[in-house]
């Protein structure tokens, strides 16, 4: 079986389909986190009040346990 290919360190979703949007997005988590628990592993923020400071400072932190 092939292996699907990998991850890309950003993406962007969107479009006017909500469900598409929100489905898009549940695909790639579900992919990246590997079973691993969302609460620990994931953030998410609100792309109409974020400001930039705060999505590269988040990019920019390493992970405790991570590579």
């Amino acid at each position: 079986m092939a292996q699907p290919p990998a991850l890309k360190p950003v993406y962007l979703v969107y479009g006017k389909n909500l469900f598409a949007r929100r489905a898009a997005v549940a695909s790639i988590v579900a992919r990246e986190l590997c079973g691993a628990d969302p609460s620990v592993n994931l953030v998410r923020l609100d792309g109409k009040s974020v400001e930039a400071a705060v999505v590269l400072d988040d990019v920019r932190t390493y992970s405790l346990l991570g590579d």
